[in-house]
């Protein structure tokens, strides 16, 4: 005559609460416990594939004269001047409700849903860092890109051609601006959803042009009226 096993098992799942099995048989553990290894297996590699954020209003800053600042600035104004950054990015998304999905340095790339919302923020991120650069007497704008794409996550990489095409959008504009200033620039794409509402008017066509993108057009956003 067979005898019937039974046994205690305390199993923890993916959100770190323990659940007790009490007299379960012999073959139906075995079957739980496979049945879990296949449930975190598939958790796994759903946590690991590409995430796709589909059409996205694209914000990447970068500061411009930062290495000149690095190389002749003690420590503590560089620590200052990142942390000031982080937390003015930080707060400016959180109000027009964007998601900063990666920084690098001294630059940061931030999402949006909408075009206002994007333009709102960078307006707000211009004007706030201009204040703070003037309270600490440093030299070291920030200039920033709109473009309207789609971003594609894998682990911590961020890829695509929307954010392949903001990045060199803001490296372009560069060409059009002194060294001790930064701007507010966007995508023809961007202008165009922008019509009708309070930035269209400002944005002015500029002769800069991404690499590799000589049609995607270039425009800057002017002073308010």
């Amino acid at each position: 005559m067979s005898t019937l096993r039974t046994t205690v098992i305390m199993k923890t799942d993916i959100s770190g609460s323990t659940v007790k099995f009490r007299g379960l048989a012999e073959a139906d553990l075995h079957a739980l416990l496979i049945d879990h290894r296949e449930f975190l297996s598939r958790h796994a590699l759903a946590h690991h594939r590409t995430r796709v954020v589909e059409d996205q209003y694209i914000v990447f800053t970068d500061l411009r004269g930062f290495t000149q600042l690095v190389e002749g600035s003690p420590m503590t104004t560089v620590e200052k001047l990142l942390d000031a950054l982080l937390g003015l990015i930080n707060r400016v998304s959180q109000e027009f409700g964007g998601m900063v999905r990666f920084s690098t340095g001294d630059s940061y790339c931030v999402t949006f849903e909408e075009a206002g919302l994007a333009m709102a923020a960078a307006e707000r991120l211009s004007e706030s860092w201009d204040a703070f650069l003037r309270q600490e007497k440093l030299t070291c704008p920030i200039n920033m890109a709109v473009h309207r794409g789609t971003l594609y996550a894998f682990r911590s990489y961020l890829y695509g051609a929307g954010i392949n095409l903001v990045s060199r959008i803001e490296s372009a504009s560069a060409s059009v601006l002194a060294p001790d200033e930064g701007s507010v620039f966007v995508s023809g794409e961007v202008r165009r959803d922008l019509a009708g509402t309070m930035w269209g008017t400002r944005l002015d066509l500029t002769d800069a042009r991404p690499r590799g993108h000589p049609e995607t057009e270039i425009y800057r956003l002017g002073p308010a009226t």
